[in-house]
């Protein structure tokens, strides 16, 4: 056995990690308390155990103290290790060794007999003011309502020397003391009189997956819009009298840490399985390295998204705007774009000592947006979904030469549907790495070593029956709405599945380049070569010969007369073909008979406008500004569109090079061109 450890708590496995103590498992990923964020590495222990029977009942015993004891867990669900489906103990460590003497402690604490009384029959706390410095404690007097509800922990800020249960009531009430209060509401009679008083605040929320993010008015200070609720809660105090309070056997700086095991182990959970998909691809698809070495230190895992409130305040404000889809871009933010160089097209990987992606991107490609963590699958499924496009799109363009361009965008659609996304996806059983469910500890999140009764997931699953005439969408949708229900089952349409397949594309795209993500696609069945060719590194294949005719003097010699001019086109864009019956056919217009040597411009236009989508929505994914999906799907639409190209076409004087014999296609581009000329929109291009 190892144990992995998180400062002075392991996790004891009977399965071995990597042993160097020198590699991070996964990422380092925070967890965000009331008093900042703290920072977790999992690394493994350089020890094994054998351990007694008696050892693990022990340590099992510890361990459920933790979950029913300390969190509070344990309702709806039930302590059986042997039929868990997550089995491991989490136990105290010190040094790298299981802590034995605490084990014992806490199983000896006087908790431990309190827990079990009356608030008539429990024994009253004596005060000590070593035992209650850093201690968290409760309210003896509600000890009856632990059986049905959670109890309030308190930590122990200060022990009020000042104070007694004689001292005036801080705040104007009906009560003269503290005795007064505890004795009229509670029927509790205090016996110590000269004892002091503890200040206390109450110990913060278990869910710590997220930041702690505030809104506007809070970060400003503003006390007057805050809500007297708030302005009461904040920086809240409450004043206990010790003989009235039970002591928890772990002490506050230890009980912090225990709150923050749920959010570390669910967020390890999810990592450890990116980790999982990430050797699966490695060791089948060739893609990096399955095994880690010491030279690997996977990057923190930053999810805090710090100008969030601030961004959403600014829309609802009407200070920020979206971007409508068919609205001309100004020529500041095209060349804002422009300026910034991309370097990571042409970067080239070495997949055989390349890790791949990490397993925090992987986990971002496996995080739907409606489990409502701070992260999830839609940037990464947008860049995605345009290189799954570009490369299909080569592959039909490359592999159907006699296909015109609506059966071209016909089969390309076939390929990279939803539908066939997700039956790739399913062969490879990728679907049960998806979290789609939110977090939250006592409704979809099962402890270690705890279990559900089927019966109770079923019930709730079946609770709302389907009705008529309804689309499954609509059931997934209600299903998704109750499924704060479930602790071991999760709703996931077929479209989600689909999305994350897109989005790991765009992982393996980020992070192993290219030549990569060719070879994740490959494995998964969207392979983007032609017949059983597999040869990585030279694709793209070559494109075939735009010329139609057979070759000879005289397609040389109309191919000179149809391209006479065209060199100025190609000093206007700085490059030379080798090949002149490409641009022949890029400017041949169906209309044009004259023509007999390439096709028409369609299929070209169906290639290019997936190069098109492919790049800008690359050079705006890498943007350092970091775009929303939303707006980067704005972006997109606003610089891919037909009015925009239009535009930089007549400003380079492309339409003069067209071949149309179109009397009525040639009225429309000077009508086109009059409206141009008079508009102010086009002063941006000038």
């Amino acid at each position: 056995m190892c144990t992995v450890f998180w400062d002075r708590q392991g996790i004891l496995l009977v399965e071995f990690l990597p042993r160097d103590e020198t590699i991070n498992v996964v990422n380092p990923f925070p967890v965000f308390t009331k008093s900042g964020k703290l920072l977790v590495t999992v690394t493994a222990c350089d020890a094994s155990f054998i351990l007694t029977d008696q050892n693990i009942q022990d340590i099992e015993d510890f361990h459920r103290f933790i979950f029913s004891d300390t969190l509070w867990l344990e309702e709806l669900k039930e302590f059986l290790p042997c039929a868990a489906p997550n089995s491991y103990y989490i136990c105290p460590v010190i040094e790298g060794k299981i802590d034995w003497d605490f084990i014992f402690a806490t199983k000896q604490h006087p908790y431990q007999r309190q827990k079990l009384e009356t608030k008539d029959t429990v024994e009253r706390t004596v005060f000590d003011s070593e035992k209650f410095s850093d201690a968290v404690i409760m309210r003896s007097y509600k000890i009856d309502t632990w059986k049905s509800e959670r109890p309030t922990f308190h930590h122990v800020v200060s022990i009020c020397c000042d104070m007694t249960p004689s001292s005036s009531f801080p705040v104007v009430s009906k009560y003269k003391t503290f005795q007064e209060y505890f004795f009229t509401k509670y029927n509790v009679m205090i016996h110590d009189l000269e004892q002091p008083l503890v200040e206390t605040v109450q110990m913060g929320d278990l869910h710590m997956w997220k930041p702690l993010y505030l809104s506007p008015v809070e970060t400003f200070d503003d006390k007057l819009a805050l809500s007297k609720t708030k302005q009461r809660h904040q920086n809240y105090k409450e004043y206990l009298v010790p003989e009235l309070c039970v002591i928890h056997p772990f002490q506050s700086s230890l009980f912090l840490k225990v709150m923050c095991l749920p959010t570390v182990l669910f967020r390890l959970n999810g990592l450890l399985l990116a980790e999982e998909i990430r050797r699966a691809i490695a060791q089948e698809a060739r893609v990096g390295t399955a095994e880690l070495t010491g030279s690997t230190a996977w990057q923190p895992f930053h999810l805090e998204t710090t100008n969030k409130s601030l961004t959403d305040y600014l829309f609802q404000i009407g200070e920020l705007r979206e971007i409508p889809k068919n609205e001309i871009i100004p020529c500041d933010i095209v060349k804002d774009i422009n300026s910034n160089e991309i370097t990571s097209f042409d970067v080239k990987i070495d997949l055989n000592t390349h890790t791949g992606p990490s397993p925090s991107l992987l986990l971002q490609a496996l995080t739907a947006k409606s489990a409502g963590d701070e992260f999830d699958l839609e940037r990464l499924e947008i860049i995605g979904d345009s290189f799954l496009k570009f490369s299909m799109s080569i592959k039909t363009y490359i592999k159907y030469r006699n296909f015109d361009e609506g059966k071209l965008t016909s089969l390309r659609s076939h390929l990279i549907q939803n539908l066939n996304l997700y039956q790739k996806a399913k062969k490879k059983k990728l679907g049960e790495y998806l979290t789609t469910t939110g977090f939250n500890c006592g409704k979809t999140w099962l402890p270690p070593c705890y279990v559900v009764e089927d019966h109770i997931d079923e019930n709730n699953l079946i609770k709302k029956p389907k009705k008529k005439n309804k689309t499954d969408m609509e059931v997934v949708e209600e299903s998704e709405n109750s499924l704060h229900l479930y602790f071991t089952k999760q709703v996931i349409s077929d479209k989600c599945v689909a999305d994350s397949v897109e989005a790991l594309i765009g992982c393996y795209l980020l992070s192993s380049g290219q030549l990569g993500a060719l070879k994740f696609m490959a494995w998964l069945g969207v392979s983007p070569f032609l017949d059983n060719d597999t040869d990585f590194e030279t694709w793209p294949p070559p494109p075939p010969d735009p010329v139609v005719c057979e070759p000879g003097p005289f397609v040389d010699q109309r191919l000179e007369f149809l391209t006479d001019g065209f060199d100025r086109f190609e000093k206007e864009i700085g490059y030379t073909f080798k090949n002149k019956a490409y641009l022949l056919q890029a400017f041949t217009h169906p209309s044009y008979s004259d023509n007999d040597i390439t096709d028409c411009y369609q299929r070209l236009e169906f290639l290019g406008d997936s190069v098109l989508d492919y790049l800008i929505t690359r050079q705006l994914y890498e943007d350092p500004a970091g775009h929303s999906p939303g707006k980067l799907t704005d972006l997109r639409s606003a610089l891919v569109n037909n009015i925009y190209f239009a535009f930089l076409a007549v400003k380079h004087n492309y339409h003069g090079f067209l071949k149309i014999m179109s009397p009525d296609l040639f009225h429309l581009i000077n009508h086109f061109l009059e409206v141009l000329q008079e508009s102010k929109q086009y002063e941006f291009f000038e």
